[in-house]
């Protein structure tokens, strides 16, 4: 999500650009997963033999049945198709088949089977149908090849762009356009403020509150209710945050924080005086402070990470001296500052790379 929205902001950056993108929605996509299909696949990708043999052995002859209360068992029924449930090998055997899909198209994200694909360009599309109608048909053309489908009522159509009056909708006449979707839990906006993202959280975490202070009319103790709090309340608000918590506005974070305000109420009751004394109290932290915590949490990984340092500038690998896992070590071992490229839009100057980039060169090693 993070790489998804900084390849948006970051090509936003040039005027009178424009991006279009694809969230591909695939039909029962581990469901019909088929055994043959992915053996070939495994095979075509170069497997070692011992290993397709092993995966055949894992996905063939399988049976399966059916049982209602107070009824006998049906017959067992051969099964051909559909990745095995609560196992290591089954979301392995998907991504033999769908990691191999688009695999020309340079902008796509994916993560298990979900599939977003961008299309940049620096001026809005003239053509009748824009550039992704091409990839949605070969995206449905590979597909059927391995037996699988794209469904076209939950695929959705967005455009990105700061230009006034986006609204390019008519250009594409296959799939639905949408102002807001959901990807990966998070609602991303066409104009990426992170508004509705912020309306679900809060009416998710007064939703949670609700149940939460039924708790307390029936007496729990003050420590299971700040037990309960940070293990089912809080990791509501702050899933993914690195992904937005940059973007935030003042407004937008008071908005989050108050949900925080009205647990630590529920929690100490008549004792409550001040938020700030209620989180001295409960040894809390703000919710900003936890979000930007993670956040940094996050790009010190991502420094560290072969796979995903990429994300930051002027780091092709990890430090120098292998993995490292303490801030002092990797400062030692990257003296240097990261630079980000200049920008020219507020909204991409609070996106997650140069708001890591900017608080990690101003960390002093020898303080730490």
């Amino acid at each position: 999500m993070v790489a998804l929205s900084d390849t948006i902001l970051k090509h936003l950056e040039n005027n009178g650009a424009y991006v279009e993108a694809l969230f591909a929605d695939i039909v029962k996509a581990f469901d019909s997963l088929d055994h043959n299909v992915v053996v070939e696949e495994a095979r075509a990708m170069g497997a070692r033999p011992f290993v397709v043999r092993m995966l055949a052995s894992f996905l063939f002859e399988r049976s399966q049945c059916v049982q209602l209360p107070d009824h006998e068992p049906s017959e067992f029924v051969n099964i051909f198709c559909g990745s095995p449930q609560g196992t290591k090998l089954g979301p392995l055997s998907f991504l033999i088949v769908f990691n191999r899909i688009l695999t020309t198209i340079r902008e796509r994200f994916k993560f298990a089977d979900d599939l977003t694909v961008l299309s940049l360009r620096l001026s809005p599309p003239t053509t009748e149908q824009s550039d992704l109608i091409k990839i949605y048909h070969d995206l449905k053309a590979e597909l059927g090849k391995v037996k699988l489908a794209v469904s076209e009522t939950k695929s959705s159509y967005m455009t990105f762009s700061f230009l006034k009056g986006n609204n390019h909708s008519s250009h594409n006449s296959i799939l639905p356009t949408k102002k807001t979707v959901k990807i990966l839990g998070i609602l991303l906006d066409d104009d990426l403020r992170w508004n509705s993202h912020v309306d679900y959280l809060t009416k998710k975490g007064a939703s949670l509150l609700h149940s939460f202070s039924n708790l307390k009319r029936f007496g729990t103790p003050t420590e299971v209710l700040k037990s309960v709090y940070c293990s089912y309340v809080r990791p509501s608000l702050e899933y993914a945050c690195p992904a937005w918590h940059p973007g935030l506005t003042k407004d937008q974070t008071d908005r989050l924080e108050t949900i925080q305000k009205r647990a630590v109420k529920i929690i100490l009751g008549q004792n409550y005086s001040t938020y700030e004394d209620a989180l001295k109290q409960l040894n809390l932290d703000s919710l900003d402070s936890r979000r930007h915590g993670l956040t940094y949490r996050f790009g010190l990984n991502c420094l560290n990470s072969p796979a995903h340092c990429r994300l930051l500038p002027n780091f092709a690998s990890p430090p120098t001296g292998g993995p490292v896992t303490r801030l002092r070590q990797i400062k030692n071992n990257c003296p240097q500052l990261l630079t980000c490229s200049a920008y020219s839009t507020e909204r991409y100057r609070k996106s997650f790379v140069p708001y890591f980039t900017r608080h990690f060169n101003n960390i002093d090693a020898t303080n730490i």
